[in-house]
Order: structure tokens, then sequence, then C-alpha cells
């Protein structure tokens, strides 16, 4: 089995806003671009995608409600590029909102791809170790979420993040220093009998051999 190609969404994506929104075009636009490089190349490539900003006068569902809308456009544009599933759009679970809880999609997510796996099959999940914490994930919640993931964005929980506030911040950090050390290391754990890409997401080489280092030692 090939390993996959990961590439990361700018933030000038979206997928919760209106479909006519130009952050939306442009994620859209990003991922039928990639599908039909998977498809020349025979390369496999999971395109990882934050699910965008929620507008402060924009309810949860109704965020869900243009994902889905925006999903059965891009199925609709990707059409046969992804017949040979070298293509996997993986959205990310989000931190949530900090001072508006109500605007976290995770739960909206996992719920869609569960029921509707089938009818989306270039769809998948990209785990995010901080977001779980700070927006609140039980480990019975993360777990389940687990079984849907294709790639794990294996971060740090900085000591001043408190479970449920919404604070994303991880760039910076060490594993060495993270809260939940035991939690990480079970992640670790099922996502490499899973066989799944992990991704540090730190600010300089430095702080990724570091945490490299310190996995390779401990996990």
């Amino acid at each position: 089995t090939k390993d996959p190609l990961i590439i990361h969404s700018s933030f000038l994506t979206s997928f919760v806003k209106h479909p006519m929104e130009k952050q939306c075009i442009y994620g859209r636009d990003y991922a039928r671009k990639i599908a039909e490089i998977s498809s020349w190349n025979d390369m496999i490539i999971y395109y990882v995608c934050h699910l965008g900003k929620i507008p402060k006068d924009m309810t949860s569902q109704q965020a869900m409600l243009n994902l889905i809308e925006n999903m059965n456009i891009l199925k609709r544009d990707l059409g046969s590029i992804t017949a040979g599933y070298n293509f996997k759009l993986c959205l990310e679970n989000d931190v949530g909102s900090k001072g508006k809880p109500k605007t976290n999609c995770a739960h909206g997510l996992l719920i869609f791809k569960e029921n509707f796996a089938d009818d989306y099959e270039w769809l998948s999940l990209c785990f995010d170790t901080e977001h779980a914490y700070a927006s609140g994930f039980s480990n019975k919640y993360w777990r389940r979420f687990l079984n849907h993931t294709s790639v794990i964005h294996f971060n740090p929980i900085p000591q001043h993040i408190e479970k449920g506030k919404h604070l994303d911040r991880h760039g910076a950090f060490l594993l060495k220093d993270s809260k939940n050390i035991n939690v990480l290391k079970k992640v670790y754990e099922i996502g490499s009998k899973k066989k799944l890409p992990m991704i540090l997401e730190n600010e300089s080489l430095e702080l990724i051999v570091a945490n490299m280092k310190y996995i390779k030692k401990h996990f």
C-alpha cells in the first residue's frame, strides 16, 4: 500500500458558510483539483480541511446544513474522479468558538459521517487531539470519532488549556509538557494499530524534532 500524501488547506476555505460564499467556492475548487491530481498521477492524497469559522449570527444547526449542501455540490463536481478511491477529504474536528460553545460542529460532523458514509466514500475525518480536549470531548467520544478518522493531528495539550473552553493553542508547545499524556499515548496506540498517518503541527522544525524524539522514547 502506498503512503498517502497529506495536504492541509489554508484558512481561506470553509464548508460551513453558504455555498456561494467565496471561502466555500475556494474549498470545493481546491478539493476537486487535488482529487484530479490524485487521479492523474495514481497518488493517494488526503486533503485535510478545517470546517471554517462560523459567523456570529449563525447557529451550529445552520452550519451543518451548509456543510451538507457544500458536500452535495462537491459530490456532483467530483463525478467519477474519485472512482479509484485515491482521494479523501478529511474534515477536522473543530475546537469551537471561545465564549460560544454552541458553534462547535464536531458532533454534527461525526453524525453526518456515521449516517452517510456510503454516499460520500471520499469523505473522512481528521482527529486533532488538542481540539478534542479544548472542545470538551469525552474519552468515549473521541474513540467513536477515531473509528472514522484517516489522519491524526497529534498535538500537545498545553497546561493552560481548560477542557471545554474552546481555545486553540498547540503550535509552540512540547509533548513532554502536555496535559493528559496517557490519553495521548492511547490515541497513538490506536492510530498505530489502524496504521493512520499522524502529523505534528508545530511552529518550528526544532519543536517537531524534539516531539518526534519524545514519541520515539516514551510512546
